[in-house]
């Protein structure tokens, strides 16, 4: 079988997914490619992927050079996402692509289109066979928003190979006396950094060691969140470390003691995968969607869980977790292998592939 991605190829967590995922096709016995617009064109093999760069440009020209490459390529499955989702599934249209499918990981809340948009969205989700989603909120949008039929919807979460990225060492000083929390992601108002700055004013004053406050990451809102640090005076406890690679990353979540993520709306949330799978204990917002496939109503499960605007109730949870004298990790772990096990979710998508 000769599949066909369409992604934006780059060092992102999704980028990252897509090629273990095709790499994992390969080994299976099935041709792979990827093809991507960027600014610079090229082609060239990662590992045993071909990647396919072409030269990104307006709206027609895009539409005209994924028609093009899809019919040179002539796939058995394309499988695109975002940008590349309504040309793709246009031309999977037009040149009878046996398995024509899409993959949505956005949810409306992240940007709002217009009712045009909406409308056009809609015509073009007719042409898909199957469309993947990450969570069960995507599907609920779908058929409410989109008007999509649930028997074309398949919701499967992701896995992480972060466990097989070797660490690359960051500068973050450790003390037997200090509680390391981290937060990466990019700094936006819906990645609700600010939540937590106000919990760590809370927590700090009757916390048993001294809290410290990583944000990994950069964005549009850091000048609010460096400004919400100083009219605190936090400027103690919050660091800024910016953007880190994937080999940083391991080196951060291993290095903290705990891990929150406060988004507000979150449509998966790789990061939550990323530190359950290296059993680093989390505090994760109760919108984010890949807790749709686990049990919610574990007890042990409820006490990770926090509602992204109380900044009060997350501040009582950061204080339980550092007053506690042993933190089982092994949760963790397990609740990831129990539910984001990547043999699992290959067969899931593959099935999907192969229907």
């Amino acid at each position: 079988m000769k599949i066909l991605f369409l992604f934006t190829y780059n060092k992102g967590l999704l980028s990252d997914f897509f090629m273990d995922l095709g790499q994992q096709l390969i080994e299976d016995g099935h041709e792979v490619k990827v093809y991507s617009l960027k600014e610079h064109p090229g082609r060239y093999k990662v590992g045993s992927i071909e990647i396919i760069v072409e030269k990104k440009g307006g709206y027609g020209s895009d539409y005209f050079r994924i028609f093009r490459s899809i019919n040179e390529i002539s796939p058995d499955v394309i499988i695109s996402n975002f940008s590349y989702a309504n040309p793709s599934m246009l031309a999977g249209k037009i040149l009878k692509i046996k398995r024509n499918i899409v993959w949505v990981h956005s949810l409306k809340k992240h940007g709002d289109p217009g009712h045009y948009v909406i409308m056009i969205k809609r015509q073009f989700y007719k042409l898909a066979d199957k469309i993947i989603v990450n969570s069960c909120i995507l599907e609920k949008e779908l058929k409410e928003v989109f008007h999509v039929k649930g028997s074309k919807i398949i919701p499967i979460p992701f896995w992480s190979n972060i466990q097989e990225v070797k660490p690359n060492l960051i500068a973050i000083g450790e003390t037997s006396d200090q509680f390391l929390i981290g937060c990466p992601g990019r700094f936006t108002i819906i990645k609700n950094q600010q939540v937590i700055i106000t919990a760590l004013a809370s927590a700090k004053a009757n916390a048993s060691k001294e809290l410290k406050f990583y944000l990994a990451g950069d964005g549009p809102n850091r000048k609010n969140l460096e400004m919400q640090v100083s009219k605190l005076n936090l400027g103690e406890e919050v660091n800024f470390l910016g953007v880190l690679s994937a080999g940083q990353m391991v080196d951060f979540y291993k290095k903290m003691d705990l891990i929150v993520l406060p988004s507000l709306f979150e449509s998966f949330g790789l990061v939550f995968i990323e530190a359950l799978s290296l059993g680093i204990p989390v505090l994760v917002s109760d919108r984010f969607g890949a807790l749709d496939f686990v049990n919610k109503e574990n007890k042990d499960v409820k006490e990770i869980l926090f509602d992204p605007e109380d900044p009060e109730a997350l501040a009582n949870k950061i204080s339980d977790i550092v007053g506690q004298k042993r933190i089982d990790r092994d949760f963790y772990k397990t609740l990831y292998t129990e539910h984001f096990k990547k043999e699992k979710i290959y067969r899931e998508v593959l099935d999907v592939l192969i229907e």
